[in-house]
């Protein structure tokens, strides 16, 4: 393990036994996946780690986590409701927190401007600033519905860009489709970047 994980009060240190009884050290990187509920923030965790995923929605209680090995880094990525009767619990899910993807969906206006209300819960929850990807799920249904109001990708990047200017780190936005798996590697990949560089 590079020395800057073994002295970093950051990152979660565990132990883990592999085959053959020998005992290995490894720092795991705390993220979080916020937004509201029926966004799609478990279907992109499945499809990150090559499950499948569902059509019918199931709601999250809570929370629900797992450990994920991802290009030599350790991520424990906890998947967050996004109903409000978890709000209470929402403070103590967040600890410990070393980066984030902020989820909305592109074809539910409302959920994207919500995403203020997520990063504050965040930051207030953890007490500082932290890297974090925007990211604009559903990405599939752009243009299936003409009645509908979408999310425009420059209305996306405009407000990550504002978000760069108040976090100090900068912050991009991502379209993606958890039903193709389009970008979805992309947001976890590039949320692993920032954490490492600002470990």
């Amino acid at each position: 393990m590079d020395n800057d994980q073994r002295t970093n009060p950051r990152a979660i240190v565990i132990l883990y036994i592999q085959k053959g009884g020998l005992v290995h050290m490894a720092a795991v990187w705390k993220i979080t996946i916020l937004g509201d509920a029926a966004v799609g923030k478990t279907s992109l965790r499945h499809k990150f780690m090559g499950e499948s995923t569902q059509q019918d929605y199931l709601m999250t209680i809570g929370a629900d986590f797992t450990v994920y090995r991802f290009k030599g880094n350790t991520l424990h990525i906890w998947d967050l409701a996004g109903q409000q009767k978890f709000g209470s619990l929402m403070k103590g899910y967040l600890m410990g927190t070393l980066g984030s993807l902020i989820v909305f969906d592109i074809s539910e206006p409302q959920s994207f401007v919500n995403v203020q209300e997520w990063i504050t819960k965040l930051t207030t929850s953890i007490e500082r600033k932290i890297p974090f990807v925007l990211v604009g799920n559903k990405a599939d249904l752009r243009g299936t519905n003409p009645q509908k109001s979408f999310i425009r990708p420059q209305e996306g990047k405009t407000y990550a860009n504002s978000l760069s200017d108040w976090v100090g780190i900068d912050i991009p936005y991502i379209e993606t489709s958890a039903l193709t798996g389009e970008n979805v590697e992309l947001i976890f990949d590039k949320l692993t970047h920032m954490v490492r560089v600002h470990l």
